[in-house]
């Protein structure tokens, strides 16, 4: 399922922090996708996995990481971002604290700097240095 500005889709999200992360990039003007399949490479076998948000634009996925204070929940967080790199998906983990302040200011600073960080990978590749 994706998200357009100006759609309504709030029903469809399992969390708060989804919710407001869905308005944040509906506002924006940033179209996304919603628990939509993405196939990654997970001890040598490819598997589906669903992400909160994929930035399709700007190649970022975003998870909202909502069952903060469980081990067993924190391990998976780290795996998942873990297989996401090694994927190539650069991801955004955002727990429930990250919602304070000018948090939607801080979400955009922080996708800028991750494009930054590939535009510079992709350089570093490409011109050897």
């Amino acid at each position: 399922m994706s998200g357009m500005p100006g759609s309504d889709e709030s029903e469809t999200f399992r969390s708060w922090g989804e919710a407001q992360l869905a308005r944040f990039f509906e506002s924006s003007g940033v179209p996304y996708f919603y628990e939509s399949p993405l196939a990654v490479v997970d001890y040598g076998k490819t598997r589906l996995w669903y992400p909160d948000f994929r930035l399709a634009e700007q190649g970022v996925l975003v998870e909202y990481c909502g069952m903060i204070g469980q081990p067993d929940y924190a391990a998976g967080v780290e795996k998942k971002k873990a297989v996401y790199g090694k994927n190539g998906y650069p991801a955004l983990m955002l727990t429930p604290d990250y919602f304070h302040g000018n948090w939607p200011k801080k979400l955009s600073d922080e996708i800028e700097l991750t494009l930054k960080e590939r535009l510079e990978g992709f350089r570093k590749r490409r011109y050897g240095g």
